[in-house]
């Protein structure tokens, strides 16, 4: 699988022809790092809010101890809908 992210509209054909001729049965993801993620402090808090015709959104904030200002892989992730009349965000 992947994902494409651009800058503006438009579209994107993938077909069988660009797939590299590789041994797909491997799976690299080990037991250990979910493991290593259990052990470190952290901290979560949920903030939600209500607008008028139900408008609802919510949004998770943590802190653990690994983390940084910047995007961080296994911990940071984007807004899914971002259709809803009220938003959640962060300045980071």
């Amino acid at each position: 699988g992947f994902f494409v992210e651009g800058l503006s509209t438009g579209t994107v054909t993938y077909t069988n022809a660009m797939r590299e001729p590789r041994n797909n049965a491997q799976f690299y993801r080990t037991n250990g790092s979910n493991q290593t993620n259990s052990i470190l402090e952290k901290h979560r808090y949920w903030l939600n809010i209500t607008a008028e015709q139900n408008a609802f959104k919510q949004v998770l904030v943590g802190y653990i101890e690994t983390a940084t200002n910047g995007m961080d892989r296994l911990f940071d992730g984007k807004m899914i809908d971002a259709t809803s009349s009220v938003t959640l965000y962060t300045k980071v």
